[in-house]
Protein backbone atom coordinates (compact mmCIF):
# COMPACT_ATOMS: atom_id res chain seq x y z
CA UNK A 1 0.00 0.00 0.00
CA UNK A 2 1.06 3.56 -0.75
CA UNK A 3 -0.18 6.78 0.89
CA UNK A 4 0.15 9.50 -1.78
CA UNK A 5 -1.77 11.95 0.42
CA UNK A 6 -2.92 12.08 4.02
CA UNK A 7 -5.75 9.60 4.54
CA UNK A 8 -5.53 8.27 0.98
CA UNK A 9 -4.32 4.72 0.39
CA UNK A 10 -3.64 2.96 -2.92
CA UNK A 11 -2.15 -0.30 -3.99
CA UNK A 12 1.44 -0.07 -5.17
CA UNK A 13 0.25 -1.32 -8.57
CA UNK A 14 -2.28 1.52 -8.98
CA UNK A 15 0.23 4.14 -7.81
CA UNK A 16 2.91 2.89 -10.21
CA UNK A 17 0.39 2.76 -13.08
CA UNK A 18 -0.66 6.38 -12.41
CA UNK A 19 2.93 7.61 -12.41
CA UNK A 20 3.76 5.62 -15.55
CA UNK A 21 0.69 6.97 -17.38
CA UNK A 22 1.70 10.57 -16.68
CA UNK A 23 5.32 10.02 -17.61
CA UNK A 24 4.37 8.13 -20.78
CA UNK A 25 2.09 10.97 -21.94
CA UNK A 26 4.73 13.61 -21.19
CA UNK A 27 7.29 11.66 -23.24
CA UNK A 28 4.81 11.00 -26.05
CA UNK A 29 4.00 14.71 -26.35
CA UNK A 30 7.69 15.70 -26.32
CA UNK A 31 8.44 13.23 -29.11
CA UNK A 32 5.45 14.33 -31.19
CA UNK A 33 6.03 18.09 -30.70
CA UNK A 34 9.79 18.71 -30.46
CA UNK A 35 9.37 22.46 -31.08
CA UNK A 36 7.32 22.84 -27.91
CA UNK A 37 8.96 22.88 -24.51
CA UNK A 38 6.38 20.43 -23.24
CA UNK A 39 2.72 19.68 -22.76
CA UNK A 40 0.53 22.07 -20.79
CA UNK A 41 -0.19 20.55 -17.38
CA UNK A 42 -3.92 21.21 -17.75
CA UNK A 43 -4.02 19.45 -21.12
CA UNK A 44 -2.11 16.51 -19.65
CA UNK A 45 -4.51 16.23 -16.72
CA UNK A 46 -7.54 16.58 -18.98
CA UNK A 47 -6.22 13.93 -21.36
CA UNK A 48 -5.80 11.43 -18.51
CA UNK A 49 -9.08 12.16 -16.71
CA UNK A 50 -10.68 8.95 -18.00
CA UNK A 51 -8.06 6.85 -16.22
CA UNK A 52 -6.85 9.07 -13.35
CA UNK A 53 -9.07 10.99 -10.97
CA UNK A 54 -7.86 14.56 -10.27
CA UNK A 55 -6.54 13.85 -6.76
CA UNK A 56 -4.52 10.86 -7.94
CA UNK A 57 -3.19 12.81 -10.92
CA UNK A 58 -2.08 15.69 -8.67
CA UNK A 59 -0.34 13.41 -6.17
CA UNK A 60 1.39 11.32 -8.86
CA UNK A 61 2.38 14.44 -10.83
CA UNK A 62 3.93 16.09 -7.78
CA UNK A 63 5.81 12.91 -6.92
CA UNK A 64 7.25 12.75 -10.45
CA UNK A 65 8.42 16.37 -10.19
CA UNK A 66 9.87 15.74 -6.72
CA UNK A 67 11.66 12.59 -7.94
CA UNK A 68 13.10 14.42 -10.95
CA UNK A 69 11.32 12.30 -13.57
CA UNK A 70 9.56 15.31 -15.14
CA UNK A 71 10.25 19.02 -15.01
CA UNK A 72 8.04 22.06 -15.28
CA UNK A 73 8.52 25.52 -16.66
CA UNK A 74 5.51 27.69 -16.10
CA UNK A 75 2.58 25.47 -16.99
CA UNK A 76 4.60 23.31 -19.38
CA UNK A 77 5.82 19.82 -18.47
CA UNK A 78 8.54 17.76 -20.14
CA UNK A 79 10.74 14.76 -19.41
CA UNK A 80 13.52 15.71 -16.99
CA UNK A 81 17.13 15.46 -18.01
CA UNK A 82 16.44 15.79 -21.72
CA UNK A 83 17.83 19.06 -23.06
CA UNK A 84 15.31 20.94 -25.15
CA UNK A 85 16.34 22.41 -28.45
CA UNK A 86 13.71 23.44 -30.99
CA UNK A 87 14.29 21.93 -34.44
CA UNK A 88 16.35 24.23 -36.71
CA UNK A 89 13.65 24.18 -39.39
CA UNK A 90 11.07 25.47 -36.90
CA UNK A 91 13.43 28.22 -35.72
CA UNK A 92 14.02 29.23 -39.36
CA UNK A 93 10.27 29.33 -40.00
CA UNK A 94 9.77 31.43 -36.86
CA UNK A 95 12.42 33.87 -38.03
CA UNK A 96 10.65 34.21 -41.41
CA UNK A 97 7.37 34.93 -39.62
CA UNK A 98 9.11 37.48 -37.38
CA UNK A 99 10.51 39.31 -40.41
CA UNK A 100 7.06 39.41 -41.99
CA UNK A 101 5.39 40.62 -38.81
CA UNK A 102 8.16 43.14 -38.18
CA UNK A 103 7.67 44.54 -41.68
CA UNK A 104 4.01 45.07 -40.83
CA UNK A 105 5.11 47.42 -38.04
CA UNK A 106 2.29 48.26 -35.67
CA UNK A 107 -0.24 46.53 -37.90
CA UNK A 108 -1.70 43.47 -36.26
CA UNK A 109 -1.50 40.67 -38.79
CA UNK A 110 -4.23 38.13 -39.25
CA UNK A 111 -2.91 34.73 -38.18
CA UNK A 112 -4.25 32.87 -41.25
CA UNK A 113 -2.24 35.24 -43.49
CA UNK A 114 1.11 34.01 -42.18
CA UNK A 115 0.04 30.58 -40.99
CA UNK A 116 -1.20 29.50 -44.42
CA UNK A 117 2.36 29.91 -45.76
CA UNK A 118 3.66 27.41 -43.19
CA UNK A 119 1.08 24.69 -43.70
CA UNK A 120 1.22 21.90 -41.13
CA UNK A 121 4.08 23.59 -39.24
CA UNK A 122 2.05 26.71 -38.40
CA UNK A 123 0.87 25.48 -34.99
CA UNK A 124 4.41 24.49 -33.96
CA UNK A 125 5.86 27.85 -35.07
CA UNK A 126 3.09 29.77 -33.28
CA UNK A 127 3.56 27.76 -30.09
CA UNK A 128 7.34 28.19 -30.18
CA UNK A 129 7.15 31.93 -30.90
CA UNK A 130 4.68 32.49 -28.09
CA UNK A 131 6.64 30.33 -25.63
CA UNK A 132 9.87 32.20 -26.40
CA UNK A 133 8.09 35.55 -26.11
CA UNK A 134 8.88 36.42 -29.71
CA UNK A 135 5.25 36.42 -30.89
CA UNK A 136 2.29 37.95 -29.10
CA UNK A 137 -1.09 36.40 -29.63
CA UNK A 138 -3.55 39.28 -29.61
CA UNK A 139 -6.51 36.96 -30.21
CA UNK A 140 -7.15 33.70 -32.01
CA UNK A 141 -7.18 35.61 -35.30
CA UNK A 142 -4.38 38.14 -34.79
CA UNK A 143 -0.65 37.98 -34.04
CA UNK A 144 1.86 40.73 -33.36
CA UNK A 145 5.65 40.64 -33.30
CA UNK A 146 7.07 41.25 -29.83
CA UNK A 147 8.89 44.51 -30.65
CA UNK A 148 5.78 46.57 -31.51
CA UNK A 149 3.86 44.84 -28.72
CA UNK A 150 6.29 46.29 -26.18
CA UNK A 151 5.09 49.76 -27.15
CA UNK A 152 1.63 48.86 -25.88
CA UNK A 153 2.74 47.70 -22.42
CA UNK A 154 0.95 49.76 -19.83
CA UNK A 155 -0.88 51.78 -22.49
CA UNK A 156 -4.23 51.18 -20.85
CA UNK A 157 -2.97 52.08 -17.38
CA UNK A 158 -3.92 55.55 -16.13
CA UNK A 159 -0.97 57.82 -15.37
CA UNK A 160 -0.67 61.11 -13.59
CA UNK A 161 0.88 64.08 -15.35
CA UNK A 162 3.85 64.55 -12.98
CA UNK A 163 5.45 61.12 -13.03
CA UNK A 164 3.20 59.85 -10.29
CA UNK A 165 2.07 56.34 -9.70
CA UNK A 166 0.00 54.38 -12.15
Amino acid sequence: MVAPAAGRWLSQTRWTAAREAIEREVRRFAAKHPARYGVMKGDLKSGLKATLDPALFDAAFESLVRDGAIETRGERVRPAGEPWQPPPATIAALERVERELEAAGLSVMEAPAWQSKLGADAAEVAALGTFLGRLVRVSQEFTLHRAPARGFEGASSPRTSRGGRR
